[in-house]
Order: C-alpha cells, then structure tokens, then sequence
C-alpha cells in the first residue's frame, strides 16, 4: 500500500534500523496504544510513536490541518505517557514530507489553534 501508514512504517523501519530496535503494535484492547515501541542502541533513549500519514496538505495555507484518524484515546494516551516521562512522538507524512510533533505538540493536533496549520514553523525532513 503507497502512501499509506504501512508504507510509512516500512520507510521508518529501513531508515532507522541501524540506530536501534523498533516494533510495531497493533493493541484492539488498549485504546491508544502508539503503533511504534522503540529502544536506541546503547539504552539512550526509548519510548513509543505513533504514525500518521495524509495524502495531501490543505489547499489553503490558512486551513487548520486536521487528522481524521487521531483519536481522543491516542491523544490522551500520549500526554498520559509523556507526562509520566516517557519518550512519545508523533510521525506524520503529508504527501512527501515528514513531521514529527512531541506529546506536548501532538496535543494541539486536530484543535483550532493557529500552531496546528503546516506552515513554515514546520519543518519537514525527509528520510525517504
């Protein structure tokens, strides 16, 4: 599936598998979970990633950016973890650019904010 989050996990995972050991979740019991666990090499850094992917930004570079699949239950797992101290991310692919948002910036996902339009405060990097 091109341009899909199995295609973004597949991306990630060549890409990153030098650096460490990665493993993907699928958890139906445990709304929330991250799609992605994750230990550096070396033990010096670990935590959990949920993955993201839109085909496409807004038209307008005023139109508030909005994941349709991102859930309450995955929003609040994240802050839940990320306050305790875990690593949390968020990796969203729009089209061919990558994003990665904190816990405390995937927070403001999916709200009315201005910070959540991909503008030029974003900045994408590109692993593909």
């Amino acid at each position: 599936m091109m341009g899909s989050e199995s295609s973004l996990w597949s991306t990630f995972k060549r890409n990153m598998a030098a650096f460490g050991e990665f493993d993907r979740h699928e958890d139906r019991l445990n709304l929330g979970v991250p799609d992605v666990s994750y230990i550096m090499l070396g033990g010096i850094a670990g935590g959990w990633i949920e993955l993201k992917h839109v085909h496409k930004p807004p038209v307008r570079e005023r139109t508030i950016f909005k994941i349709n699949h991102f859930t309450k239950e995955q929003k609040f797992w994240l802050r839940r973890r990320g306050m305790a101290g875990d690593k949390c991310w968020v990796l969203l692919q729009v089209g061919a650019d990558y994003f990665l948002y904190d816990w405390k910036q995937a927070q403001l996902i999916n709200t009315d904010r201005k910070s959540t339009r991909l503008n030029s405060s974003h900045i994408p990097t590109s692993y593909a």
